[in-house]
C-alpha cells in the first residue's frame, strides 16, 4: 500500500496530540475532585495508548503493509479502526478541554466536562459497534425508474448490482449466501457486478468462484474491473508478473460467470426490441488509475439508443457519461460511503462527501440517472459505521 506524504502524516500526528492533550486537561479536571487517587493510573493508561498510536503510525508509514500478508494487512485495518475511533472519542474531550480553559466558573466547567463525558462516551460504543458488528450487517435496497425511451419489451426489467468485494479483508460467506439469497428472490433479468474483487492479488479470489456462480439472471451476469483489480498498490518484482496477475483477476471473474466488460459494449436483445450495456475500465481521479475509453466502449452504439452503463468510479459519471445522452443508467460502486457515516430519516451523509460528491445512494441529471452502490466489502480500516454492505436490485419502467 502507498503511505502518506511526511507532510500529511505530520499534520495528523500534530492534530493528534493537540487533542490528546487538550482531552487530558478535560479528563484531569473531573478526576481531581471525584477519583484523585485513580489519576496516575489513568495517565499512565492515556498517554500511554497515545504514544503506541503515535509509533505505530509513523512505522506503518514508514513500512506500509502489502495486502499480500494477509494477516499482516488484517492487523492493518483493524489498526485504522482503533485510530480513528480514538481520534473520534478524543473530539468532544478536545472541546470540552477548550472551553474549559476560557472559563473559570466552576459550574459551567463542570457541565462542559459532563457532556464531554457524555458524548465521548457515546462516540466509543457507537464506533466500537462499527468496528465489531458493522461488517456483519448487509442491506437490500430496491429502487425503481422511469425512462420514457425504455424500449417497450424491457419495460420491468429487474438488474441486481453488488460491488466491491476486497476479497482478501472480506471473510464472511454467510453474507455472501444472503446475498445470493435475496437476488434469487428477486428473479433479476440483469445481474452486475460494478468493480474491486479483490484488493490486489488475484489469490484472494480463491474459494469464492462457486458463491459467485450463483448469482443468476435471465439476460447474463456482467461485470467491470475496479482501481483495485489493476494491482496499481502493490510491488512486483516484474511487469510480466503483474500482467500475470491481473489475467487471473480477470479469469476468477469470468470462472464466476461475469462477462468482463473493458471498454466494450453488448448488445440485449429481447422480443425485437435492443438495450445496449456498455462496461469500461477503471476511470479515476489521481492518484487511482484511468483505463477507461468510453468513446472506443461504445463507438457502435447507434445515436438515439438506450444504454445502461458499468463505471466503477462514479466520478467518471460527472465527468464524462452524464453528458452522453445514450446512457439512462450509470452503476457504479467505489466509495464505500467511506465505510462510516450517518442515515437518518432518509438522509445519507458521509464525510466522503468533501471529496466525491456523487458518494453513495441515487443521482440524477435531467433524464438520467447515477447508482452508487455501497459494496460489500472493507478497504482501509475494518469498520462500517451505519453503512453496511449493500445489494441493490433497479426495477426500469416506462411511460
Amino acid at each position: 500500500m502507498r503511505s502518506l506524504p511526511i507532510n500529511i502524516w505530520l499534520i495528523l500526528l500534530s492534530a493528534y496530540w493537540v487533542f490528546t492533550l487538550t482531552a487530558w486537561f478535560c479528563i484531569r479536571y473531573g478526576l481531581m475532585s471525584r477519583y484523585p487517587s485513580f489519576r496516575p493510573y489513568l495517565r499512565k493508561i492515556w498517554f500511554g495508548e497515545a504514544v503506541l498510536l503515535t509509533l505505530l503510525l509513523i512505522f506503518l508509514n514508514m513500512f506500509p503493509p502489502d495486502p499480500a500478508h494477509k494477516w499482516v494487512y488484517t492487523g492493518y485495518t483493524w489498526f485504522n479502526a482503533i485510530l480513528l475511533t480514538d481520534f473520534t472519542c478524543k473530539t468532544p474531550l478536545f472541546i470540552s478541554g477548550l472551553l474549559m480553559m476560557a472559563s473559570r466558573r466552576v459550574r459551567f466547567r463542570c457541565t462542559v466536562w459532563w457532556m464531554g463525558i457524555i458524548l465521548s462516551s457515546g462516540l466509543g460504543i457507537t464506533f466500537l459497534w462499527g468496528i465489531l458488528a458493522g461488517p456483519g450487517m448487509c442491506v437490500n435496497r430496491e429502487i425503481t425508474l422511469k425512462f420514457p425511451a425504455l424500449p417497450p419489451a424491457f419495460k420491468g426489467m429487474k438488474i441486481v448490482q453488488i460491488s466491491d468485494a476486497h476479497f482478501g479483508t472480506f471473510h464472511n460467506k454467510a453474507m455472501m449466501r444472503k446475498m445470493v439469497a435475496i437476488s434469487g428472490d428477486f428473479r433479476p433479468d440483469l445481474v452486475v457486478f460494478t468493480g474491486d474483487l479483490v484488493n490486489n492479488y488475484a489469490w484472494e479470489a480463491n474459494g469464492w468462484s462457486t458463491l459467485l456462480a450463483q448469482f443468476h439472471g435471465s439476460l447474463g451476469k456482467y461485470g467491470v474491473l475496479g482501481n483495485h483489480d489493476y494491482g496499481d498498490y502493490s510491488r512486483w518484482p516484474s511487469p510480466s508478473v503483474k500482467e500475470k496477475n491481473f489475467r487471473e483477476i480477470v479469469t476468477a471473474c469470468e470462472v464466476s460467470g461475469f462477462r468482463v466488460l473493458r471498454n466494450e459494449t453488448v448488445k440485449l436483445a429481447k422480443e425485437g426490441d435492443t438495450l445496449y450495456l456498455t462496461g469500461v475500465e477503471n476511470w479515476g481521479h489521481t492518484p487511482f488509475p484511468r483505463y477507461a475509453d468510453l468513446s472506443k466502449a461504445s463507438e457502435n452504439m447507434p445515436d438515439g439508443s438506450f444504454g445502461i452503463l458499468l463505471s466503477h468510479d462514479p466520478a467518471h459519471w460527472h465527468a464524462e457519461a452524464c453528458h452522453d445522452k445514450r446512457y439512462a443508467l450509470t452503476l457504479s460502486g467505489h466509495t464505500h460511503g467511506l465505510q462510516w457515516g450517518l442515515i437518518m430519516a432518509g438522509i445519507r451523509f458521509s464525510l466522503i462527501w468533501l471529496l466525491e460528491p456523487y458518494w453513495g445512494g441515487l443521482y440524477r441529471n435531467d433524464d438520467r440517472y447515477l447508482y452508487v452502490n455501497g459494496g460489500l466489502g472493507m478497504i482501509g480500516m475494518h469498520l462500517r459505521l451505519d453503512m453496511p454492505a449493500e445489494i441493490t436490485l433497479i426495477t426500469l419502467t416506462g411511460n
